[in-house]
C-alpha cells in the first residue's frame, strides 16, 4: 500500500513537470493593492465648542449659550460665550433646545451680529459671533 500511494504522487509530480505546471521562481505572490485612506485634516475655522443651548427664540434668529463637556461624567455645561444661531427654513427652534454638529462637523463663527440689550438708561449695545456648522475635516 505504502508502495502505491509513493507511486502516485512520483507520477503525479512528473505529471506536472512535463505539462509546464512546475514552480517558477519568477512568479511571485503579490497581495491585491491595498486603498490608501486619506488622512484627514481638521478644519483650522473649528472652534472648541460641541454645542450650544438656546435661551431665546426670535423671528429670524435664536441666541444661545455656548456649551462645554464636562470632563469627568462628558455631560454638557452651557453658559458664558453668547452666540447668534441664524434660522433655518423648515425647522423648528425653541428654549433650552441643544444644537449640537454631526461627527463629520464642527461649530464655526461667521462674522458678527449687534443687537440692542437692555431698557431705558440700562440699554447698551451687545456684539455676538454669528454660529455656522460645518465639515469637520478639510477636503
Amino acid at each position: 500500500m505504502k508502495k502505491f500511494l509513493i507511486l502516485s504522487v512520483l507520477a503525479t509530480c512528473s505529471c506536472s513537470i512535463i505539462n509546464g505546471n512546475e514552480f517558477d521562481a519568477a512568479t511571485v505572490y503579490t497581495p491585491p493593492a491595498k486603498k490608501v485612506k486619506k488622512e484627514l485634516v481638521l478644519n483650522e475655522k473649528c472652534e472648541d465648542i460641541p454645542a450650544v443651548k438656546i435661551f431665546q427664540v426670535l423671528d429670524k434668529f435664536a441666541l444661545a449659550d455656548a456649551c462645554e463637556t464636562n470632563e469627568y461624567d462628558k455631560d454638557l455645561t452651557c453658559f458664558g460665550l453668547t452666540v447668534y444661531v441664524p434660522k433655518k427654513e423648515g425647522k423648528i427652534y425653541y428654549d433650552d433646545q441643544i444644537i449640537k454638529p454631526s461627527k463629520k462637523q464642527c461649530i464655526s463663527f461667521e462674522g458678527t451680529y449687534q443687537y440692542e440689550a437692555g431698557r431705558g438708561e440700562f440699554k447698551r449695545m451687545k456684539t455676538v459671533p454669528v454660529l455656522k456648522i460645518i465639515n469637520k475635516y478639510k477636503q
